[in-house]
């Protein structure tokens, strides 16, 4: 027997080698779309809806010029038939097969009037672990340098936990697509808000620790996705993200009812499947707004048109999603800051700040914690992001934007100007000039953690920071973008929340206790607090409205940007600088 007959069986034998272990080492923008589908007898219209409406569009958003993913994979595996019938799997799970691009052949699902075993958990772990190594014989981790994932289960029943899934929880789910660095959509049995609205999905937040108090609950953002409608009265085919509060506080023992805007469901739904897509990038969707699409426009609920909704919706949200459209942590410009749950706000102090920090360690190396302060300077009556300094274990790469026509790189490692420099601590470091007026530093942190890096983006004189990967890489991280983990301004003392963001950025501060990065001192020093612009608000709109460069001339050069938010602050910018190519800062 040859080597390469002995290799073909342990593939075939189910040897752990044929699966993907999630490592990256190639040189292309990747994604990969991982479904789990309800096989059950009533799914023919979701199996449609995935097959037909969906995942082709997605894949051609995903390839198109203004996403540009080189490679689009996506895997396709069934649950919930009867386990006799698929004699692999005793818990009635089946892996269909994974594709490069769109292929109709592995989304043959089948659908079976059994339905004896309807196990979503174990469908969405073994889903993720079972991704083949080698899809179209190509190596992933030897093609892809990153890797976005998206995860969609679909089905119409909650949880039939079978004997042998018995230690299959609700932690270990969320921990394993944590792990992988999945986004996961639920298209599930649930009516968002009533059963008469029929909301066609929504992100849900929630603090655990709250107390709920009748006079006084507290208040979680959610973003719903609502159909909207022409003036008579029909919905248009269209969608809106409508930001929403729920008024009540999740508890565990309470099967679903008390989830907010999730009203109700199939059984145990909502209690099975809301909590796994709670505080996180991912989304829970409708499966009766998307279902009767088309038989219920007799009584005013749903027509056609609300069906396209959906589709259109579901399809832009995933694209947004997998892209990272909704803004990239850190900040840049004005200055802008985009925190852990993609809130966007200014502070226009001038001093030095904490962007991050991470004292304990860098994804689990102990002796390398991360550092990254900025430094901002005032102009008239807004600021910029001057300067950028990097720690990571004993190396520093401060950086500094250039508004001269030479564009000549201004960094300084380990406190020498232009000294030496490819790795820092370990991790490579390259920069590079696109144009006479853009300079862009990439750390590569990768080795530790896959996808992962830092970005620093100069446009002229104006300093961008970006800290890419998933959130739970950074979880430990504290300052200017937040907490990971529950996307609040929290200060120093690690609990205080904090609503003004003028206080906020005051708190971030950099201390005397703090290891000084840049390689000069610079006014002011704590305890002289950041210097404040003079009459920032009533002078910056009085200049504004003097301006050249007018609102619909900004639009038109921010409108290439996909995040909603920093058109908005891109248009800011420009009105602000009275410079239609302040876009090259985003």
């Amino acid at each position: 027997m040859n080597l390469l007959t002995l290799s073909s069986l342990l593939f075939v034998a189910g040897a752990s080698a044929q699966y993907y272990d999630y490592s990256l080492n190639g040189s292309e923008k990747c994604a990969l779309i991982n479904v789990a589908m309800d096989e059950s007898g009533s799914m023919d219209r979701e199996q449609s809806f995935l097959k037909t409406n969906v995942l082709e569009n997605i894949i051609t958003e995903l390839q198109g010029t203004s996403n540009n993913f080189t490679k689009v994979f996506v895997c396709s595996n069934g649950f919930g038939n009867n386990p006799l019938s698929y004699g692999v799997d005793s818990d009635g799970f089946r892996r269909i097969g994974c594709s490069l691009g769109y292929d109709p052949n592995i989304l043959n699902w089948g659908s079976s009037s059994a339905g004896t075993h309807e196990d979503g958990y174990t469908a969405i772990i073994k889903s993720i672990d079972r991704v083949t190594a080698f899809i179209a014989n190509l190596d992933l981790a030897q093609t892809c340098k990153t890797m976005s994932k998206n995860f969609i289960l679909v089905s119409d029943e909650d949880r039939d936990m079978h004997i042998a899934d018995d230690h299959v929880t609700q932690v270990s789910v969320k921990d394993r697509i944590a792990l992988r660095e999945y986004i996961l959509n639920l298209v599930v049995n649930v009516h968002i808000i009533s059963q008469e609205t029929h909301y066609l999905g929504m992100r849900y937040n929630y603090d655990p620790a709250a107390v709920f108090v009748a006079a006084n609950p507290p208040s979680f953002p959610n973003d719903i996705f609502k159909p909207t409608k022409q003036i008579s009265g029909a919905f248009d085919g269209g969608y809106e993200v409508v930001t929403t509060y729920t008024d009540k506080s999740y508890n565990g023992a309470v099967e679903g009812l008390e989830q907010g805007y999730l009203e109700t469901g199939s059984g145990k739904t909502v209690r099975d499947y809301a909590p796994l897509i709670e505080n996180t990038e991912g989304a829970i969707w409708s499966i009766p707004s998307l279902r009767y699409g088309g038989r219920l426009a007799n009584n005013g609920l749903l027509d056609d048109s609300h069906r396209q909704a959906f589709i259109d919706a579901f399809i832009k949200v995933k694209v947004c999603e997998i892209a990272n459209c909704r803004g990239e942590v850190g900040s840049n410009g004005d200055p802008h800051f985009t925190t852990w749950k993609n809130e966007h706000y200014e502070f226009h102090g001038q001093c030095d700040l904490v962007l991050a920090k991470d004292s304990q360690s860098l994804f689990g190396s102990l002796d390398m914690g991360l550092d990254v302060h900025i430094r901002t300077k005032i102009v008239r009556f807004w600021s910029y992001i001057q300067s950028v300094a990097i720690r990571i274990g004993n190396d520093v790469l401060e950086i500094r934007g250039n508004g001269d026509s030479n564009n000549e790189p201004m960094y300084w490692f380990n406190y020498e100007y232009q000294g030496e420099m490819t790795t820092l601590s370990g991790f490579p470091v390259t920069h590079y000039s696109s144009s006479v007026r853009k300079r862009s530093y990439l750390i590569d942190l990768s080795s530790k953690k896959p996808g992962y890096s830092i970005q620093v983006d100069l446009y002229r004189e104006f300093v961008g920071v970006k800290l890419n990967g998933n959130k739970n890489g950074y979880r430990n991280t504290v300052g200017l973008l937040g907490d990971p983990s529950t996307g609040k301004l929290l200060a120093r003392d690690g609990s205080t929340e904090m609503l003004d963001y003028t206080d906020f950025g005051n708190e971030w501060q950099v201390r005397p206790f703090e290891q000084k990065l840049f390689h000069e001192m610079a006014d002011p020093q704590f305890p002289i607090g950041c210097i404040q612009p003079e009459d920032p608000r009533g002078e910056r709109r009085r200049r504004l409205a003097e301006s050249s460069i007018g609102m619909e001339e900004a639009e038109i050069a921010c409108a290439s940007l996909h995040d909603p938010a920093s058109v908005k602050d891109c248009v800011y910018d420009i009105l602000s600088t009275q410079d239609l190519d302040m876009v090259g800062a985003y």
